[in-house]
């Protein structure tokens, strides 16, 4: 195995602990503003943004496309979905 190689299989190693803890901060979200009582909009915004961002994440990881981007998408990804609640 090449340094290479390596060095991808870290980064996408990486890739999958931060999908696993998008997936976690989601529905963490979705949790706890339904149980504050937030109108359903907000909701709803958390939930379908972040499923959506959840699944482009996951299909790129699984796909093993933009590997070196995938944490700056999640970045971003995370950035829209605020700008769309406030």
């Amino acid at each position: 195995m090449s340094i290479k190689e390596l060095q991808i299989e870290t980064l996408r190693k990486k890739n999958r602990i931060t999908l696993i803890m998008l997936i976690i901060s989601v529905v963490l979200g979705v949790v706890v503003e339904a149980s504050l009582g937030k109108t359903l909009q907000l909701i709803l915004t958390i939930a379908i943004g972040g499923a959506v961002l959840c699944s482009i994440i996951a299909f790129l990881h699984l796909s093993k496309r933009l590997t070196k981007q995938i944490a700056y998408l999640a970045i971003v990804g995370l950035t829209i979905i605020l700008g769309m609640i406030n």
